[in-house]
């Protein structure tokens, strides 16, 4: 599970970047923009985003395939979506004043969550985790 969550981790870091700077557009700083994403939104995943993809994974192991896929989204959705009102809390701006720093937050935090979700999930399901950690 660890081995899965790290991959996840990886990849999640590597696609939340480049999803925000194809939905910005501007293809012209593509590179500057992708490594501003990368070396800011990378420790957010790796602080914040997997100690709660850990608390999913612990919190629905033992439910059934479909509502464990449900509650995990939840959990995972309901967490990007609060991480927008910590950072609100540390830098004291009102919610409706806070322009493009807002919505990118907003659509990143929330665009990690699901990424995040997606990739472990079908990580989970595309390979055999057992095989690979018993030949470790």
């Amino acid at each position: 599970m660890i081995l899965r969550k790290i991959i996840a981790f990886i990849l999640t870091s590597l696609l939340v970047p480049l999803f925000l700077v194809v939905w910005g557009g501007d293809f012209s700083i593509f590179w500057g923009m992708y490594g501003v994403f990368l070396m800011y939104g990378t420790p957010f995943i790796l602080l914040y985003g997997m100690p709660v993809t850990f608390l999913a994974e612990r919190l629905t192991r033992n439910m059934q395939k479909r509502k464990r896929l449900a509650v995990s989204f939840g959990i995972h959705l309901l967490f990007g979506l609060v991480c927008v009102f910590i950072v609100g809390f540390i830098f004291k701006e009102p919610f409706g004043e806070w322009g493009l720093f807002g919505g990118i937050l907003f659509i990143g935090s929330t665009l990690a969550s699901i990424i995040l979700w997606s990739v472990d999930e079908l990580l989970r399901k595309l390979v055999d985790w057992e095989s690979i950690q018993s030949a470790m």
